[in-house]
Parts: C-alpha cells; structure tokens; sequence
C-alpha cells in the first residue's frame, strides 16, 4: 500500500489509501470491499446513473403552446373589427335624429284667430228739402191769401164799389179780377223764392253729406287699417314664438341624437377597452404560462440531477485527499429574460387600464424593473 498521503510507489503507480479505495469501489458498485458495520450509501453511482440515462425530464418537455390564447384574443379582435364594420356614422346619426324626433314629438303650433272687423260707421245723409214740402207750404201760402182776400179784402172792394153804385159795372169785375191776380202773383213769387231756397239749402245738405261720407269713410279706413296692423303684429308674433318653438324643438332634436351618438360611441369604447384587456391578459397568460413550462423544466432537470449532484459533492470530498476537486453544479434559475418580459407586460396591462397609453408605458417600465429584481 502507498503511503497515507496517497504518493504514488517506485513504478510509478498511484496508490490511495484502502478506506479512499473500499469507498470508490462501494460507490462505483455496491460492493463489499468496506467491511461489515461500516456506513455505507444505499446506492451506487453506477446504478443512479443508469437510472438517469434515457430519463432524461427534457425527452418529454416541449415548448409552450400559445395558440389557444391568441385564438381567444384574435376572436376578440375580429368581434370589435365586426362591430366596427357595421357603424356607419352618417346613417346611424340619421336614425338617431328620427328616433329622437320621434320620441321628442313635433310642436304645435300657436294659433291665434285674428281680430274681427269692426262694422263700417253708418251716418245717415241729411234729408235735401223736397218738392211735396214746397208745394205744400206754398199751398198754405194760398189759403192763407185765399183766407184774407175772402174775409177782408174781397169785403172792403165791393164796400167800395157798393158806395160808388159800381157793383154791376165792368170795373167791379176788373177789381176782382185784379186782386185775384195779385194773389196768384204773390202765391207764385213765395213758391219761387222757396224753391230757390230749397235748392241753395239743398246744396249745402249735399255738401255736407258729401263731407260726412268722407268724414266717415276716413273713419272706416282708419279702423280697418288699425284693426290689420294690430292682427299684422299678432301674426308676427305668433310666427316668431312658433319659429323659436321649433328651434327649440330641432335643439332638442341634435342633443338626444348627440346622447345616442356618445352612448354609441362609448359602448364602442367599452368593446376596445374589452379587447384590449383581453389582449393583454392572454398576452400575460402567455408569459406566465411560458414561465410555468421552463420553471416545471427546470425543476425536473433538478430533480433527475440531484443524485448524481450528491456524488458530485462525495467525489469532492475524495478528490481532496489528492489535491483536486471537481466544480460543481450551478443551480439553474427563472430565465431572466422571461420574467423581465412577464413582468413589463403585466405593469403595462395594469398602467394601460389606470391611465391609457401613457399609463401603460410607465406600467411596462415598472413592471419590467420588478420582474428583473424578482430573477435575482
């Protein structure tokens, strides 16, 4: 045997003490060589190792599958692409004007009846002095003559004639016939000077009915011509409340389309919130679920080495009584790439919801950091 500090003899050979020698060999094969009542490994490395070959945990490992996801967001791209399709803005906002006219109403109409004419003023023409009315004054003219001819004049004559014996003479005959003419010509001169009268005073009744129908007829004009500029104004009036009436009406119109137009328009904008989030959420379960399959991965590759790591720190040991030792196995750790990438993606989901694209990239920054931090 060589010496105990493992030298090599005078051939050359190395040699290494038994208790080195009887180890190495019950590793290696499970052999008897360290003696009854020793401790001793339940396995040798022979055996583990032939255990791990052709178990390898990557013979049945694949690369993570995100088809389902994108299918679940494509579909919901295509969903708020298809809704898009059907908005056609310029018919929809005519439907939304009908439809708030309809359910507004129309206005009615302010309808006063105008005021109604006032009956023409009616003055009666003064009366023009008539022929009847001459013939009978002149009439009574006459018998008034007739009266006092008979009763004094006719008398005093024949007293006369009588006194004279000239009552069967022809001059009482011509004296009779001249007073009678004298009557005749004083009847005839009244009935001429109230004829004359007459007709100045009917000229000036004429006159003055001619003045009055004027008088009147200004009237009338005057009170017509009021009476239509007063229903003039009331119709204006009216026309200019009906014309703000269905102003009003039409503003009312635009401001329920405008509210059916922005309800639209925000029931478009939850649908792209939807799929934005559904996007961003299949895209995080694609991350996450990437990570899941390399960590599963890697924890299987841990687990099939493990074994053979335990050797790996017995030959240390060994190796030192030689002066050598072997390095040993880096523990495998999350991919850091991967968790950067999970974690931007999750910060920029969350930003994106709180406070749109702005939120989004300070999220996918933050997010990054912490998944970074979280690989160390």
């Amino acid at each position: 045997m060589g010496s105990s500090g493992g030298g090599g003899g005078s051939s050359g050979q190395v040699a290494y003490p038994a208790y080195l020698s009887g180890i190495q060999s019950d590793w290696l094969s499970k052999g008897d060589e360290m003696g009854v009542g020793a401790d001793e490994i339940e396995k040798s490395i022979t055996a583990v190792m032939n255990s791990a070959l052709g178990s390898s945990p990557w013979l049945g490992a694949s690369a993570y599958d995100p088809s389902g996801p994108i299918a679940s967001y494509e579909a919901a791209v295509d969903m708020f692409a298809a809704m898009l399709a059907g908005v056609d803005f310029p018919s929809l906002w005519e439907s939304f004007f009908t439809t708030a006219k309809t359910v507004t109403g129309e206005p009615t109409d302010l309808v006063i009846a105008d005021i109604a004419a006032i009956g023409d003023l009616v003055v009666t023409d003064a009366a023009d002095i008539t022929d009847a009315e001459i013939v009978l004054d002149v009439t009574a003219f006459a018998n008034q003559l007739d009266d006092e001819i008979l009763t004094k004049v006719l008398p005093r004559f024949r007293r006369g004639m009588q006194d004279i014996n000239a009552v069967v003479s022809s001059s009482f005959a011509i004296g009779e016939s001249n007073i009678e003419g004298f009557r005749d010509r004083d009847v005839s001169r009244h009935s001429s000077a109230l004829r004359v009268t007459a007709a100045l005073k009917n000229a000036d009744i004429g006159m003055a009915n001619m003045g009055k129908d004027v008088q009147v007829g200004i009237a009338n004009l005057g009170k017509d011509s009021e009476i239509a500029i007063v229903n003039m104004k009331k119709d204006v009036q009216v026309g200019e409340i009906n014309t703000k009436s269905m102003t009003d009406y039409v503003r009312l119109y635009f401001a329920g389309a405008d509210i059916l137009l922005k309800s639209t328009i925000q029931n478009i904008a939850f649908e792209e919130s939807y799929a934005r989030i559904m996007i961003e959420g299949n895209r995080i379960k694609i991350v996450a679920l990437k990570e899941e399959n390399d960590v599963n991965n890697t924890i299987g590759e841990e687990d099939a080495l493990w074994d053979l790591g335990v050797f790996q720190a017995g030959a240390n040991l060994l190796a030192g009584a030689g002066g050598g030792v072997a390095g040993s196995k880096t523990s495998n750790k999350p991919n850091v790439a991967m968790s950067v990438l999970g974690g931007a993606m999750s910060g920029a989901a969350a930003g994106g919801t709180v406070a749109g694209p702005y939120g989004a990239a300070v999220g996918a920054v933050l997010g990054a950091a912490m998944g970074l931090m979280s690989s160390m």
